[in-house]
């Protein structure tokens, strides 16, 4: 009996242990210096007595009751030099996050040049439950030259940092203030985790004012995306520019905890504002593009029109100075365009460079370029336009964010209007209504965007009709994600938001940004006409009011098309191109699609010599290399519920 009771106690004794073996077991606190921490491979940080000096510290798994202090001492501890003890400081918490920071200011007991500990140390109340040291350097001014200091002032510790992507490029901006003798200062950013050791990646520069202040570009590595950034860091440099700065000329730094959003342009502001200027002479204009916090954005490819009052109207160089252009670069656009006509220089008006040209039978041509490197690291795009003859011209601006050199409804614009040699005329109120000839599967919800301006300025609460017709009277009006709220026409002649020959009819404002938007739904194959204006009267009768219509052609489910454009017509040999276009089609057969690029010498057969991946809204591109004259076509295959496809043919001329 003794025997099965030890037995049986055994037993428990194992599973007892198993069990805890089996319980998770609970992350020790760590904790980590963001700064000083070496920002490159050799690298010791500077402490200078300059200004305070700026320590960081971020936790992962906090403990109750978490503390921070810093210490600064001798390496491996023990008195200073000359007598005295280390210099503790207590770290205070940044906000709600997992970072402390703290300020420290040399001690006149420090030698310069020596080199010392900087330590952080975690407490759980009065238990230290992690720590972390680096090595530092002091550098102190009574010993010329005086050490270089740079100080973020945004983003703030602990705040959150705007990234804009354009392309396959993400861009974001730190600005701060630099002590006297420092000429340049680099810029860092990490993807490491709270509580590691942050592991630093250069990513710009920026000169320092003369005011003492700068503002850096950081643009961060191909394939780390912005969502990933968790701090940035900036350090003094004294390399004199123009020479980039040379990292042995580094000095004291500072680093911030960051969290990371993504820049959405939302509004371009056209400068000077409805002005009377002289013909016969430049004028300066400049586009600001700002993000959804009114922050500027750096790096966004910005497009122009401007019409009137003439076919002769030419975008300009600033050059009056013989060494400076005062504006941006930019060209003719590139893609879906393809009349071009010189522009000029403001020192002689002579030819100088192109711009593009919308050829318009009557009315004014309109004339339109894009930027070329995007907007500064202020968010501004500068150019100049010149006028030889008296009337008005209409300027407007936007963000043209997926590169295609049209005017988006998603896409933030601006404008002003100009008078050369009298005032401007008012601007005209006018509606775009978008996609204009898409193709989705019956039954599905086709979501349309109707978008208000006025001298390219958004406007806000505008009332939007919107009519709907065909293929027969089972054509309504859906919800989609994102849908403005509309309502049946409240005057006219209507009977729950039809017309007597089965037109819907809804109406409803448009928001902040001048967009309505709403979806549309047919059961059945055939075409929808659809047509929105700014009802300024608010009578819901379509009369002589701003207006624009699309059609919508309804599909069996599965099926789509796909286009294909070039942004070059012809290229020297060797040279490469942009292929561009388009799924459209069944909604569930866009995005995420893979694309062939096919090629073939004229009158042989394609054959595959590239490939892309369509995006959300079903566009692609590729750029391909044309050593000999080509024609090009693109092809998705079938797939699942997906139909096969085929593009048109676009030929590109070697020379």
């Amino acid at each position: 009996m003794k025997a099965k009771r030890s037995a049986s106690l055994i037993a428990l004794l194992m599973i007892a242990q198993a069990l805890f073996s089996a319980a998770p077991a609970t992350a020790a606190p760590e904790i980590k210096l963001l700064y000083p921490t070496s920002l490159y491979t050799g690298h010791v940080p500077e402490l200078t007595d300059v200004q305070p000096n700026h320590f960081a510290a971020w936790v992962k798994e906090l403990p109750p009751n978490p503390l921070v202090e810093f210490e600064v001492g001798p390496i491996g501890g023990g008195p200073l030099p000359g007598g005295g003890l280390a210099q503790t400081i207590d770290a205070t918490r940044v906000g709600n996050s997992n970072t402390w920071q703290a300020f420290f200011t040399i001690p006149g007991s420090f030698p310069e040049g020596s080199q010392y500990e900087v330590r952080a140390r975690l407490y759980s109340g009065q238990e230290a439950v992690a720590s972390a040291v680096q090595t530092v350097s002091i550098n102190k001014s009574d010993v010329p030259p005086a050490a270089q200091v740079v100080e973020l002032t945004s983003p703030a510790m602990g705040d959150t940092m705007g990234f804009y992507t354009q392309g396959n490029q993400a861009f974001g901006i730190l600005t701060g203030n630099a002590s006297t003798d420092t000429d340049q200062v680099r810029v860092f950013y990490t993807l490491s985790g709270e509580g590691a050791a942050p592991a630093w990646k250069s990513c710009g520069s920026g000169r320092v004012e003369t005011n003492k202040t700068f503002r850096a570009r950081c643009t961060l590595a191909a394939g780390d995306a912005a969502s990933g950034v968790t701090a940035v860091a900036a350090v003094a440099n004294n390399t004199p520019p123009p020479s980039p700065p040379n990292q042995t000329a580094d000095d004291a730094a500072d680093a911030h905890r960051v969290f990371p959003y993504a820049q959405v342009p939302s509004s371009v502001f056209v400068n000077p504002v409805a002005i009377k200027t002289d013909p016969n002479t430049c004028l300066k204009v400049s586009a600001l593009a700002r993000d959804q916090f009114s922050r500027p954005i750096p790096g966004a490819n910005i497009d122009v029109h401007a019409e009137g009052p003439n076919d002769q109207l030419r975008f300009a160089r600033d050059d009056d100075t013989p060494v400076t252009n005062t504006t941006d670069d930019f060209q003719a656009p590139d893609k879906s365009h393809s009349e071009k006509e010189p522009a000029v220089k403001c020192s002689n008006f002579m030819a100088d460079g192109e711009q593009g040209d919308h050829n318009v039978v009557g009315p004014p041509d309109r004339k339109h370029i894009e930027s070329v490197d995007g907007t500064s690291d202020d968010g501004l795009f500068q150019f100049a336009l010149y006028s030889g003859a008296v009337g008005t011209t209409s300027i407007t601006a936007w963000v043209d964010s997926n590169n295609d050199d049209l005017m988006g409804n998603s896409e933030a614009s601006g404008g002003v209007q100009v008078g050369w040699g009298e005032n401007p005329q008012p601007p005209q109120l006018a509606i775009t209504l978008q996609p204009t000839n898409p193709s989705a599967a019956r039954g599905s919800c086709q979501r349309m965007e109707a978008l208000a301006r006025q001298g390219g300025n958004p406007v806000p609460n505008a009332n939007i009709d919107v009519h709907a017709a065909g293929p027969d009277p089972s054509v309504t009006f859906c919800p989609v994600s994102d849908g403005s709220a509309n309502r049946a026409p409240d005057q006219g002649e209507h009977t729950s938001g039809a017309h007597a020959d089965g037109t819907k009819h809804i109406e409803g404002e448009t928001d902040s940004f001048g967009r309505f938007t709403f979806g549309v739904l047919s059961s059945n194959e055939g075409s929808t006409a659809v047509t929105a204006w700014i009802d300024t009267t608010d009578d819901d009768i379509q009369a002589s009011e701003p207006s624009q219509s699309a059609t919508i052609t309804w599909t069996p489910p599965g099926e789509r098309s796909i286009t294909l454009d070039v942004n070059k017509s012809s290229v020297r040999s060797g040279g490469t191109v942009k292929l561009f276009g388009s799924i459209d089609g069944d909604a569930a057969c866009e995005s995420a699609q893979t694309v062939k690029i096919k090629s073939r010498r004229p009158g042989r057969k394609f054959r595959n010599v590239s490939s892309a991946v369509s995006d959300d809204s079903g566009s692609y591109e590729a750029k391909v290399r044309v050593r000999r004259t080509l024609e090009f076509r693109t092809v998705v295959i079938a797939g699942g519920a997906c139909s096969a496809a085929k593009s048109n043919i676009v030929k590109v001329k070697a020379t």
